[in-house]
């Protein structure tokens, strides 16, 4: 396209053509392309200087608020309740520190946080939920018979408060007090779940009834909906009389069908074994039991063995 350039230009003369984004500067011998915008100095897509003052003064139309922030983030899973001794449940880290609360991402001490059963009168023997909140700003453990609920962001919380956010659960022990061991897996966290160890003593001797008869039982361990149970009778002595069968089971209160084995007489190696899948958040029993063919039979060096998660 050819220019009307103006005739006697003055050296470092600019000129901007009509319908033109170029600028052209006169250097005294011909017209060159300058590096200078063709408005003035404002590039033709930019803001003006005022423009710009009016966008920031508030925030720009597609930037996220602090809540939809946390929202994008997802729950992070990172701690773990743990049993701290007869007295004192803990919250700790585990693969972080971080943990959702009433809709926002916040981050415990690396001590963990703490809560002692001195003055919340819990009842002995009996089931709650331990539950994480902001007190007045800093995180607070609570326990609370009250069950969890599913809220916002895939979380569980207690029921009828959102502020809540369920960490836990726990059977107390006779005196109200918190065990956790193989033998009576009494604590169980919400995140960070592993699985978990149980034993049961089982005698060495046992008896003569046609009927089954329940060799030794315990309440061992809670569990959330959806876990499993899985324990093994095994004995490596020797049936020193008498025939019939064993059986060991998950939860039979509940009906939960045993897995039997046969014994014969003088057997020196007897297993079976019983997997369960919990229905509900709640306490579960594990037991051993025999019937036999009338007469006695004897057991040695037995025990039963399992995991729990």
């Amino acid at each position: 396209m050819a220019f009307d350039f103006p005739n006697s230009p003055l050296l470092g003369e600019e000129f901007a053509p009509p319908g033109s984004n170029m600028v052209y500067i006169w250097n005294g011998v011909g017209w060159t392309v300058s590096n200078s915008p063709a408005t003035g100095g404002t590039p033709i897509d930019a803001y003006t200087k005022a423009e710009a003052d009016a966008l920031f003064a508030t925030k720009p139309v597609d930037a996220y608020t602090k809540a939809q922030s946390n929202a994008m983030l997802g729950s992070p899973n990172e701690v773990r309740l743990v049993h701290a001794s007869n007295s004192q449940l803990r919250l700790s880290p585990w693969t972080g520190n971080t943990i959702r609360v009433n809709g926002i991402i916040r981050a415990i001490p690396d001590a963990g946080i703490n809560i002692s059963n001195g003055g919340l009168g819990l009842t002995a023997q009996t089931k709650y939920f331990v539950y994480i909140y902001d007190n007045a700003g800093v995180l607070t453990l609570e326990i609370s018979a009250a069950v969890p609920a599913l809220a916002g962001f895939g979380v569980q919380v207690k029921t009828g408060d959102p502020t809540r956010t369920l960490v836990g659960m726990v059977q107390t022990d006779s005196a109200g007090g918190f065990n956790d061991h193989p033998g009576g897996r009494h604590v169980a966290s919400w995140f960070s779940r592993q699985r978990r160890t149980l034993t049961l003593s089982t005698p060495n001797t046992g008896g003569g009834s046609a009927t089954h008869v329940e060799w030794t039982s315990s309440n061992v361990a809670v569990a959330w909906g959806g876990e499993v149970i899985d324990v093994m009778f095994y004995m490596t002595g020797a049936v020193t009389s008498g025939y019939g069968s064993i059986s060991c089971y998950v939860n039979h209160v509940q009906g939960n069908p045993a897995h039997t084995y046969q014994v014969e007489p003088y057997q020196t190696t007897i297993a079976c074994r019983q997997t369960y899948e919990v229905p509900a958040n709640g306490l579960y029993s594990i037991g051993f039991g025999y019937s036999t063919s009338g007469a006695a039979m004897s057991l040695n060096n037995s025990y039963l063995i399992g995991t729990v998660g």
